[in-house]
């Protein structure tokens, strides 16, 4: 059914606008909002329609259905996602609007707050980087309070695991 919605060549172009290192990633949160972000940027054309059709199967053990747990990869999915959109839209306000939106949704969730993963840590600050220096910015203040708290949890979080380290070495 697939390739009767989406032909084969449009897809493989979303593919491509991906690109190889987000294609290999292991996203589990998000991946459709990329392919179907992806696949508007390639599309030759589309058409909107006035009816809604949206089916969701849900396991009670997925990643989404408990979303206030801190979950590393629920984490990592959500600011990949994030700095995909900023990187794929064009500078209008339109199109970074789209971002900020989806930022905000973000901090709703109240999902990040500690982190360990360095890797993690270092995405979620150069998104919240992007994100204060943009012009286009929308509710500055929630996401600077959340940048701002994101950096003294994680400070503290750092000065912790180096005192652990250093304690293990003596």
């Amino acid at each position: 059914m697939w390739d009767k919605i989406i032909k084969k060549q449009i897809y493989l172009k979303a593919l491509n606008f991906i690109g190889e290192e987000l294609y290999n990633s292991k996203i589990i949160q998000r991946e459709d909002h990329i392919i179907t972000f992806a696949l508007y940027k390639v599309a030759n054309k589309y058409m909107r329609i006035n009816n809604y059709g949206y089916l969701k199967i849900a396991h009670k053990n997925q990643t989404s259905s408990n979303i206030y747990t801190q979950n590393n990869h629920l984490v990592l999915d959500e600011f990949t996602f994030l700095e995909f959109l900023y990187n794929n839209t064009r500078d209008t306000k339109e199109e970074k609007t789209l971002f900020f939106t989806e930022f905000l949704l973000i901090l709703k969730l109240n999902v990040c707050t500690k982190v360990f993963n360095n890797k993690i840590k270092f995405l979620v600050q150069r998104v919240c980087k992007i994100s204060l220096n943009s012009i286009f910015i929308l509710e500055k203040n929630k996401i600077k309070d959340f940048c701002y708290k994101f950096e003294k949890i994680n400070e503290f979080n750092n000065k912790q695991n180096i005192s652990k380290k250093n304690k293990r070495k003596h």
